[in-house]
């Protein structure tokens, strides 16, 4: 595992009643413990590859291995880190204000059950690169941007448990299957029918499951992963658009527009021009 380390501080607002403020990023290579800390903020971790513990005096315990997602909460006593002898990747952020307490209110955020398993870690991989270029910017845009990137995430980390929790259950074990390899393969061009009955299931579970989950048919969920990924394309690469049309699975480079504008609100030129990245 190669070493990495950095970290993006910000300076906290002084509005007590913010409602959320994001104000640490980091990612780092993780080759020891860190033992007997507490935390005046909550705090979310990204494990994306290794294994480890994670033990906090409200919940114990708990074996981790990457990819997976844990939170920590303000005045309580914890330790993690990776398995003596090994490392761990990690992603990681530092957040505070009312909405997080809502949220442990809620609890997508809970102090008795801080683990879960992540089974789309691109997804959350792509969410905390976000948060990481939002927090390098400076002004007050982009401490609500990263403010609702992070919202994004808790939720999202919230739908990807109660989507693994109905996988334990056992009756939708072959439709969630079936779903994520559509989120696997979402850039080829996929038989839905066949995509169901290669797991066992009837295309009408398959749909029926995936708008419990994501609230979408398969179909719209596939053209959103596509349309992430031509975004991802448009901001960070020279790719023309009739290229990353190809690349998302559409040879028509015009119906790939007509379909971006009606999902995004401007053409793909113009979403371009809006969010390049250097």
């Amino acid at each position: 595992m190669t070493d990495r380390s950095m970290a993006v501080y910000r300076t906290a607002t002084s509005s007590p009643t913010r409602a959320m403020q994001v104000s640490a990023f980091g990612l780092h290579t993780i080759r020891s413990q860190i033992v007997d800390r507490i935390l005046q903020c909550y705090a979310v971790v990204l494990v994306e590859s290794g294994h480890g513990t994670l033990v906090t005096a409200v919940s114990g315990r708990h074996e981790v291995v990457g990819p997976a997602l844990f939170f920590l909460v303000p005045g309580v006593l914890h330790s993690y880190g990776p398995a003596p002898g090994t490392a761990w990747g990690e992603r990681w952020a530092l957040f505070d204000g009312t909405l997080a307490q809502e949220f442990e209110a809620a609890e997508l955020i809970k102090r008795g059950a801080p683990l879960m398993q992540v089974d789309d870690v691109t997804e959350m991989g792509r969410l905390f690169s976000t948060l990481h270029s939002e927090m390098l910017e400076h002004g007050h845009l982009s401490r609500f941007a990263s403010a609702a990137t992070l919202h994004r995430l808790i939720v999202r980390a919230a739908i990807q448990q109660r989507a693994g929790a109905a996988d334990r259950a056992g009756p939708s074990l072959g439709a969630a299957k079936a779903i994520r390899a559509l989120k696997e393969r979402a850039l080829e061009d996929l038989d839905l029918t066949a995509l169901a009955a290669e797991f066992d299931v009837s295309a009408a579970t398959l749909r029926r499951h995936c708008s419990e989950t994501y609230g979408v048919p398969p179909k719209v969920l596939q053209t959103r992963l596509r349309l992430d990924r031509a975004k991802e394309l448009l901001a960070v690469t020279e790719e023309t658009v009739e290229a990353i049309a190809l690349a998302i699975g559409f040879e028509d480079s015009f119906y790939f527009s007509r379909v971006f504008l009606k999902h995004e609100g401007c053409s793909p030129s113009a979403f371009r021009k809006l969010n390049r990245r250097s």
